[in-house]
Formats: structure tokens, C-alpha cells, sequence
């Protein structure tokens, strides 16, 4: 899988499309790419790029980490100090 990510991410990716009643033409269309772009990331075939990230984050009002199915460790702010 491209980027590192799981295969989680085009699961997600769709779900959060389809739950925002958006089709893969509107996506598209609201990012700036093609649709086959929008259908190669939700089938797995290719990563996100970092910038189309942010757009897609920005449009479903999520952030970047929860929308790749990333998270921080229990407790974990980001703010970890150097010992």
C-alpha cells in the first residue's frame, strides 16, 4: 500500500464520501482532480498525496491523522518533552 498507510484508508476515504452524501464526480470536482483519482485512492491503487490530504481533510471537517486512521498513543498530546 502506497504512503505507509493501512488498508484501512480506502475504506475510509469512501465512507467518509458517502456519509457526507458526495459522489465520487463531486469529490473530484471539489479537489480539483479527476474522477479515476478519487476511485484510484478509494480502491487502494494509488496514495494520497500530502496537499490533496489536506483538501480532502478540510472538506470532511476531519483531520489528516483521523482520516489516514492515524492516532497518537494514549496520553500522548505531542507535546513530549527530551530527556
Amino acid at each position: 500500500m502506497p504512503d505507509g498507510y493501512g488498508d484501512e484508508v480506502p475504506n475510509l476515504i469512501k465512507a467518509l464520501r458517502t456519509s457526507r452524501g458526495l459522489s465520487i464526480s463531486l469529490l473530484a470536482a471539489a479537489i480539483g482532480v479527476h474522477e479515476s483519482t478519487v476511485s484510484r485512492w478509494e480502491s487502494g491503487e494509488s496514495g494520497i498525496p500530502d496537499d490533496r490530504k489536506q483538501q480532502l481533510a478540510d472538506l470532511f471537517d476531519v483531520s489528516v491523522m483521523d482520516m489516514m486512521g492515524w492516532s497518537e498513543p494514549d496520553g500522548d498530546d505531542g507535546s513530549r518533552m527530551a530527556a
